[in-house]
């Protein structure tokens, strides 16, 4: 009930407040938690029995704010209801120190609080992504200054590491490693030769989609002078055998892939080869007639 009493109390000015609640309050109710059978309407007759509280009922203003209690404590029938009535209206105070709205120790209610509490949270974060912002933006300045201020050109430059950030402020120069880790060069050079090989293979199943249907229909020659019509993809496979025999192939995947690369290269070169010679003796064909007439008329 006296809980009651003290949130009902908590309009008041503070020094006041506390003295009103410490007069009124009966010793015998400060050092028993539980409830109490001391009756609302006897709460007069208390204050009045006591000659300091009764002084301080003469003091106009203190005065009015008593009866304000006393009013309000006559409306309810017991220290139950009253209690349900402080809970259900937020009667519940607490000192505010809030940044957002400066309360700098206000008496405020709960709610109210919490949510000066969680405007303050929103303001620190503010605070927080403005000052992030600022610096971002000061670093981006000083390093456009610094770059305006590079001579690309010098031989100063190119043997100074990290010259962005010789002149920063917070720049610290980092020691120099003493171990420096072994590349893996072998590992890297098979790569490199697997992707040429790659490549060279991928050329040549182009050359062979686009011989071999000429091979097997290649036309026969109608003169002497009728070129071989599949110089041009003969002179591309040479050149593929050429850049295949150029790679050194050193993992077991990079020397498969070339013995492989090599025997169907082979088999293109014999192909044209043959198509050629064959082309070459039905060329000779035309000169033969020429020549017989020739030792015909010497004879």
């Amino acid at each position: 009930m006296w809980l009651c009493v003290t949130l009902l109390c908590q309009r008041l000015p503070t020094i006041t407040h506390w003295r009103l609640v410490s007069l009124i309050t009966p010793p015998n109710i400060v050092s028993s938690p539980g409830p109490t059978s001391l009756d609302i309407h006897n709460l007069p007759n208390i204050i009045e029995g006591r000659p300091l509280c009764a002084h301080l009922l003469r003091q106009s203003t203190l005065h009015w704010a008593v009866q304000r209690v006393f009013y309000s404590l006559q409306n309810f029938r017991s220290t139950d209801e009253l209690s349900e009535f402080a809970k259900s209206s937020l009667l519940i105070m607490v000192l505010c120190f809030c940044e957002s709205h400066n309360c700098k120790g206000k008496s405020v209610k709960e709610r109210t609080f919490q949510d000066h509490k969680n405007e303050d949270y929103r303001l620190r974060i503010n605070r927080a992504i403005d000052a992030a912002k600022r610096a971002k933006e000061a670093q981006d300045k000083r390093m456009t200054t610094l770059i305006s201020n590079l001579s690309l050109g010098s031989s100063d430059n190119i043997s100074t590491p990290a010259v962005l950030f010789a002149h920063s402020e917070d720049h610290v120069v980092l020691p120099v490693p003493t171990f420096v880790p072994e590349v893996p060069t072998q590992s890297i050079r098979s790569n490199s030769t697997t992707d040429t090989l790659s490549h060279i293979q991928s050329d040549l199943w182009a050359l062979t989609s686009h011989t071999k249907p000429q091979l097997q229909s290649l036309p026969k020659p109608l003169k002497k002078s009728d070129p071989f019509p599949l110089a041009s993809a003969l002179e591309d496979a040479r050149e593929l055998q050429a850049r295949a025999t150029r790679v050194s192939a050193s993992g077991s995947t990079a020397i498969a892939l070339k013995s492989q690369l090599r025997t169907e290269l082979n088999t293109l070169l014999h192909q044209l080869d043959l198509a050629q010679v064959s082309w070459r003796q039905q060329i000779d064909r035309f000169m033969e007639p020429q020549s017989l007439i020739l030792q015909y008329s010497s004879g």
